[in-house]
């Protein structure tokens, strides 16, 4: 990484007596330490904002912070974490701020921009005025008619009851069937759900999580989607993630990139060229139109990034593709949840009226 600006934490005792805030990773989770400065800070390609503050204020003070970001190009801009630097008196300790060292080189004219906010009132302080400043810079704004963020829901997602093993062990119980049965107990219980989301079982694949053909699997839904969702009254969430690489839609002249193996699928998966993803994206929100959704969900957006060598080393990649996305759900009024997301990823959508919300937790399974 290209570090500037850099900073020399110095002196180190009261470095040391700092806390940290942090927010990165897969579900963008926070991690905080305490009197220990930044020496667990780690930053890099799935990192995020980060908060400074005094850990022990004399009372009545509050603590003092400052709270550290990129301001743009949040795909490829990030922080990095604490480093030794040789220098001519020895070694300081710096951190700092670039561009990922992917990149192979920058066009002439490059910029790349980082936010530095602090408040003497706190951190809860630091960290709504930042988002404010935030919000007001790149003039965000929502749809309003968002089912998941103000309704409840019953879901089919990993950990579910119908999950998608189940399907896999009960094959002569059908969707179809199963979901008429189910929204009547939740109504005989008077639990109001108004939606029901699908996942990655309701389409076609050729294993899981690589969908050849986003449409409903005519073994389980025989009536089709728009039957099953007039027999319920409710519409349904979408659920979308990787594609096999010899999917369907490659026969309709659409491009795809390929990712690395993933490990835990022992197969690569693709996704759409972000050049067409706006164009492939529409296509599938329109063909879906039939069948009435109410909203559209994106899985695994850190397999998105960092799993796709052609979104890491690009400068535009990744924010096109996530762009393209929430352009075409606005067109077709469907409210987007970003699932598995990084920091960067809800940057990113600070532009997108229809990304409404982020998923923030793991799978529903016990334990976890």
């Amino acid at each position: 990484m290209a570090r500037f600006p850099a900073f020399t934490l110095s002196p180190p005792s009261m470095i040391s007596a700092l806390g940290s805030l942090a927010w990165g990773g897969r579900f963008v989770y926070d991690d905080v330490h305490w009197n220990v400065g930044l020496s667990q800070f780690h930053g890099g390609e799935a990192g995020g904002p980060l908060v400074m503050f005094d850990f022990n204020p004399p009372a009545p003070l509050k603590p003092r912070a400052l709270i550290l970001s990129s301001f743009d190009n949040f795909k490829l801009a990030l922080t990095s974490p604490v480093m030794n630097i040789s220098t001519a008196a020895g070694f300081d300790e710096q951190f700092g701020c670039g561009v990922s060292s992917r990149m192979s080189s920058l066009p002439r004219n490059f910029s790349v921009s980082f936010s530095l906010y602090g408040s003497l009132d706190g951190i809860n302080e630091v960290v709504h005025n930042w988002g404010r400043l935030m919000q007001t810079a790149y003039n965000t704004s929502r749809v309003a008619n968002d089912v998941v963020v103000q309704k409840l829901g019953y879901w089919t997602d990993n950990g579910a009851i119908y999950d998608n093993g189940f399907w896999q062990q009960e094959p002569f119980r059908i969707p179809q069937n199963v979901l008429q049965d189910v929204k009547h107990a939740l109504d005989q219980q008077k639990i109001p759900i108004q939606y029901i989301q699908l996942d990655p079982w309701w389409y076609d694949s050729s294993t899981a999580y690589r969908c050849m053909s986003w449409s409903p699997r005519d073994s389980f839904f025989p009536a089709g989607l728009a039957f099953l969702r007039a027999q319920l009254g409710i519409p349904f969430v979408l659920y979308a993630s990787f594609f096999d690489p010899n999917n369907y839609y490659t026969q309709m002249n659409f491009s795809f990139i390929e990712s690395v193996k993933i490990s835990w699928m022992a197969a690569s998966i693709a996704q759409p060229d972000p050049t067409i993803a706006f164009d492939f994206y529409d296509v599938l929100f329109s063909q879906a139109a039939s069948y009435g959704p109410a909203a559209f969900e994106i899985d695994f957006m850190d397999h998105a990034f960092l799993a796709f060598p052609n979104m890491t080393a690009s400068l535009t990649n990744s924010a096109e593709w996530i762009t393209a996305i929430g352009s075409a759900a606005l067109k077709h009024n469907l409210p987007t949840q970003l699932c598995m997301p990084l920091a960067s990823d809800l940057l990113v959508a600070l532009t997108l009226p229809a990304v409404t919300n982020a998923r923030c937790s793991d799978d529903n399974f016990p334990g976890i």
